[in-house]
């Protein structure tokens, strides 16, 4: 049975598992935290690389290198949760579910 996650998107980022809440700016930083709200928010469809590169990297010299490397610490992090790369990222809901505050 997989576990369920308590993500709250507004007004910070926190996830909460059996009453344990993390503050998730202050274990990641801004802009991992960035990139995990984006993937959180379209947690339903897969994000064009693009796409993430214009809402989060839009004035970068090297977008590319900056998305590859903060996808690769942000899957370093959370080893438990997948994402799927065909020039399109995503979380995998298979392995977990979360509930969104967005969803509320």
């Amino acid at each position: 049975m997989s576990e369920t996650y308590y993500v709250k998107t507004f007004g910070g980022l926190e996830i909460t598992n059996d009453n344990v809440t993390v503050n998730i700016v202050e274990l990641f930083g801004k802009q991992l935290v960035n990139l995990l709200q984006v993937l959180l928010f379209h947690s339903e469809k897969p994000v064009q690389k693009d796409e993430l590169i214009d809402i989060l990297w839009p004035e970068s010299k090297n977008p590319s290198s900056a998305l590859k490397f903060s996808i690769f610490r942000l899957r370093s992090e959370l080893n438990e949760i997948d994402f799927f790369k065909d020039k399109n990222y995503r979380m995998n809901y298979s392995v977990h579910k979360a509930e969104l505050d967005r969803n509320r």
